[in-house]
């Protein structure tokens, strides 16, 4: 053993230099002790961090859904103040028509003075006009517009057509006038006939009289009509008659002209800006009201605190990074003078030795290394020790080997040379017997002829008998070459020659189809031969007899069978079944040397599988074998 030897290693000596460079490099992978680390702290920042983002993803949506809800109170109460607008101008018509009618016969001259008087009723009534049932002006606080015809107006004809009020479209201006909208109501008498109609022109420009409402800065409120075009807005300011058009970019603004409100999101095209909006009806008015305000201003407050929360949590990072490296170069330096160590006992260098200064897990470490080199030291000699034991016992096996070989090559030769030995004996008493059969019967009594027959038919059994057994030997002692073997095929071909046999025998054969096997065939074919066989002469009493060769599944593992409806077995014998020379029927009731089954279970062994048997006396057998 080499001299002892001392390594030292303190992570603020020199050796820090090597150590730091070894770590530096290791931490590249993260399989490493620092990657490992930082693989864990990323497992807990990671979490934090998608918990966090989805904490400011629901508090975006909440603000945002607060802001629509807020849009939508400040378009309801927009909605109602004026539809209230609506409602007294309506009533004022109404206490027109009545006042009209009340002057008989002539109310045309008084028409006016109570026409103008009820345009002096608010600042955003322009005008307010009379007309005939053929839509004429033939009253009007502006006296110029008497005469003027507005039959084919939309409003008017609604009114013709049964309609008690309505509220025009937004109507488009003479040049440089301002855009009006037009509430008419029909004055009809006690029978429904049209009498007139008061149309009160409100100018669109002056009905923040009206409603008298802020939003919040820099929001902004609308009235827009059926069609979508801007009546009025506040903050006002003035737009061209295109301009007007709010459904090309706000495509929502007619929607809830169905009776619903509805909160969505617009791109201006002025400048881009995305704006939130809130759309309600004003009653029966066919108007819309609109409170919108840029998204920007909802989002900003909260795009701030997310990046202050962002900036706090990279910080947090970034530090719980740098500790986390600190802590692992404490861990991963003395982990690489241990592995150095490590690498130098793989060498072979057992009588050296190490310590550390760091952790009291790495110094505990380090004593343990310096254990396991001295016990790695003593198991060398015990293994040289037992490698030359071994070493000395794989001889005698070998020898062993060889001298078994011999034996088995003289068995061999034996076997050969008693089953010839015993077949010319048996031929000579066979042929004898026979003669005698044949050329003496005159001879022989009827006892004589009965004492040969049984003769004979003993030296038939007993050459069956040594067939049997230089085929067990054979099925043993063969050397195995596997091949893909069609064992449906060989089925048939073995029912066939059969049936050859015994012509005169009615066997229902049923063989499944595409059965296949990775065997050695010639030992495969000796396999199926003998248990079809067996089938076939345990089903000889069977008038109707039925042998199936086909595969089912036994613990999870597909299992061949050939079934018959023969004599079957009493399974409280099955433990004899392959037992050679064992038979669980008398010669008398079916002939055998008791040697087949045996066979079979050598071949299916030698195969790596495993044969079983099931039966039932006097109901058939079945045989399930593995490969």
């Amino acid at each position: 053993m080499a001299e002892d030897q001392t390594f030292t290693f303190k992570p603020k000596q020199h050796g820090m230099l090597y150590g730091l460079k070894r770590a530096k490099r290791d931490t590249l992978s993260l399989r490493s002790v620092q990657g490992t680390l930082l693989l864990l702290l990323l497992n807990i920042l990671i979490p934090v961090l998608l918990y966090q983002v989805g904490a400011h993803y629901r508090t975006l949506q909440m603000r945002r859904d607060q802001e629509l809800q807020a849009n939508l109170e400040m378009a309801r109460s927009t909605a109602a103040t004026f539809g209230d607008f609506i409602q007294d101008v309506l009533h004022q018509e109404l206490a027109i028509g009545l006042s009209l009618a009340s002057l008989q016969p002539s109310p045309l001259e008084q028409a006016d003075l109570i026409l103008t008087a009820s345009a002096e009723q608010s600042r955003a009534v322009r005008e307010v006009s009379l007309l005939d049932p053929q839509g004429r002006i033939v009253a009007s606080s502006r006296p110029e517009a008497v005469g003027e015809k507005m039959g084919d107006q939309a409003y008017f004809r609604q009114i013709v057509q049964g309609r008690g009020w309505v509220v025009s479209e937004l109507l488009r201006p003479p040049a440089g006038g301002d855009p009006s909208l037009m509430v008419a109501q029909g004055i009809r008498d006690d029978r429904g006939n049209l009498q007139g109609v008061v149309g009160t022109t409100v100018d669109a420009q002056r009905l923040g009289e009206v409603l008298k409402m802020k939003p919040v800065d820099p929001g902004a409120i609308s009235i827009a009509d059926g069609r979508g075009w801007l009546v009025y807005r506040y903050p006002e300011h003035r737009v061209d008659w295109e301009e007007r058009n709010l459904q090309l970019s706000q495509p929502d603004i007619v929607r809830p002209l169905a009776g619903e409100d509805v909160t969505s999101s617009f791109a201006a095209p002025t400048d881009g800006r995305n704006w939130i909006a809130s759309y309600t009806p004003i009653g029966a008015t066919g108007l819309v009201a609109v409170a919108v305000r840029p998204e920007v201003d909802v989002m900003s407050p909260l795009t701030q605190d997310a990046f202050l929360d962002s900036s706090l949590f990279l910080l947090v990072t970034v530090a719980a990074f740098i500790i986390a490296l600190t802590i692992s170069r404490n861990i991963t330096v003395p982990l690489s003078s241990l592995r150095e160590h490590a690498l130098a006992i793989g060498r072979g260098q057992l009588g050296r030795r190490i310590e550390v200064a760091g952790p009291i897990e790495m110094e505990e470490l380090a004593e343990a290394f310096n254990r396991m080199a001295e016990a790695v030291s003593q198991k060398e000699a015990q293994l040289r020790s037992h490698a030359r034991q071994l070493e000395q016992e794989v001889l005698q096996r070998t020898a062993a080997v060889r001298q078994l070989e011999q034996v088995n090559r003289e068995l061999e030769a034996f076997s050969y040379t008693v089953s010839h030995d015993l077949r010319s004996p048996l031929r000579v008493i066979a042929g004898f017997t026979r003669a005698l059969l044949e050329d003496h019967a005159h001879s022989l009594d009827t006892q004589g002829k009965d004492y040969l027959q049984r003769v004979n038919a003993t030296t038939l059994r007993m050459a069956q008998l040594i067939d049997d057994l230089m085929e067990l030997s054979r099925v043993t002692a063969s050397e195995l070459h596997r091949e893909t073997v069609d064992l449906s095929d060989l089925a048939r071909t073995i029912a066939t020659e059969l049936r050859k046999s015994q012509p005169e025998r009615q066997v229902y054969f049923v063989i499944r189809q595409g059965l296949v096997a990775n065997g050695d065939a010639q030992l495969l074919r000796v396999a199926l031969e003998n248990l079809l066989a067996n089938a076939w002469k345990f089903t000889s009493k069977r008038p109707a007899a039925s042998i199936e060769f086909g595969l089912t599944r036994f613990n999870s593992k597909q299992a061949y069978f050939v079934r018959d409806n023969g004599a079957g077995f009493d399974m409280a014998n099955a433990d004899k079944l392959f037992t050679p020379f064992q038979r669980l029927h008398s010669a008398a009731e079916f002939r055998g040397t008791g040697v087949g089954l045996a066979t079979v279970q050598r071949i299916i062994h030698r195969h790596g599988g495993s044969v079983w048997a099931e039966g039932v006396v006097e109901q058939g057998a079945t045989f399930y074998f593995t490969l």
